[in-house]
């Protein structure tokens, strides 16, 4: 049942990177920043899987690998980036499976 709560989550994830990135790339100046980042991912392994393939789909971002409790995610701009670290997929993968998501606390650490 909290599936079916994920998906619009998701789906609206992907509409509204779909749309950043078609205005990031017909803006004249190219305005990319591309940048690897650590994101904290949820406990379980399947909801690590479900986690990289969600940020996979997401237009302008792709997960790399999994190092230790995070995933290695590249990132094209710094929006993207920043919503990645504000883990609200994350949270809402957590929640679909009921795993537990690291917090990122101000210094960058994990809680």
């Amino acid at each position: 049942m909290r599936a079916l709560v994920f998906v619009p989550v998701l789906l609206v994830a992907v509409i509204r990177a779909n749309l950043s990135l078609a205005a990031v790339v017909l803006h004249p100046s190219l305005p990319i920043d591309p940048f690897v980042v650590r994101v904290p991912a949820p406990e379980g392994r399947f909801a690590r899987a479900l986690l990289a393939n969600s940020i996979t789909l997401t237009p302008g971002t792709v997960t790399l690998d999994v190092l230790d409790d995070d995933l290695l995610v590249h990132a094209l701009t710094e929006a993207t980036r920043d919503e990645l670290l504000e883990g609200a997929l994350a949270q809402s993968v957590a929640f679909v499976t009921g795993d537990e998501v690291a917090s990122i606390q101000r210094d960058g650490e994990h809680s």
